[in-house]
């Protein structure tokens, strides 16, 4: 099971960082910039939680796992944060919805290697033709 601080955390600084390409294809503008505006609230008056979303700012790749830390550390201390920020998150999940004689494929995470689709070759001819 994946870390959902993890998630949010790097949806937060790619839509943070202005690099929203990714957030947007993921769960949606409006969704995504909800998180950031809840996250800078939060993280206003603590000068731990604003320097690690920065950093992810600055660098999400690199730095989004400091800002899981502290969403981690400011859900524990106030659980209802938690909570909301979750719901938050969970609210611009994609819905994927697929009609008769469509294909869809959808990842989640990191991929470390190959991701394959088992079924129909799109390299080659369609072997049932």
């Amino acid at each position: 099971m994946s870390d959902p601080f993890m998630e949010i955390a790097a949806a937060i600084a790619t839509t943070a960082s202005g690099k929203a390409t990714e957030a947007v294809l993921n769960f949606g503008r409006k969704a995504s910039q909800a998180l950031v505006t809840m996250v800078k609230e939060r993280f206003g008056g603590e000068p731990m939680g604003r320097a690690a979303l920065e950093a992810a700012v600055e660098d999400p790749e690199k730095n989004h796992g400091m800002l899981a830390q502290a969403l981690a550390l400011a859900a524990t201390a106030d659980p209802a944060f938690g909570d909301r920020l979750k719901a938050e998150y969970e609210r611009g999940e994609p819905t994927i919805v697929a009609g008769p004689g469509s294909v869809v494929n959808s990842n989640s995470g990191t991929v470390h290697g190959s991701l394959f689709q088992v079924g129909r070759s799109w390299n080659g001819p369609d072997p049932s033709a």
